[in-house]
């Protein structure tokens, strides 16, 4: 049998199309950005001892981490009853 406990109704989903992926595009970019620099100024400082890593190796960390797992966030929500509209917002990302 079919679980229908996580379908969305479209109507709230197009309603909200431009926050999703507004969210989508603005987090992802806040969180490559912040994943990048800090890792390449930690390099910098040698707090990480003599590793010498690369700005190039940084920004393709940066591009694979970045990618946040929307499940577990799904879950949190559905724990503590969130707004119906943040959790569409967060599901269809």
């Amino acid at each position: 049998m079919l679980d229908t406990s996580y379908f969305i109704p479209n109507r709230l989903f197009f309603g909200n199309l431009g926050t999703i992926l507004l969210h989508k595009v603005i987090s992802t970019m806040w969180n490559a950005a912040t994943t990048i620099l800090s890792l390449y100024g930690v390099s910098l400082s040698r707090l990480m001892g003599n590793l010498q890593i690369r700005l190039l190796d940084c920004l393709l960390f940066g591009s694979l981490i970045t990618t946040v797992d929307p499940a577990a966030v799904l879950v949190v929500f559905e724990e503590v009853h969130v707004n119906e509209v943040m959790f569409i917002i967060i599901f269809r990302e």
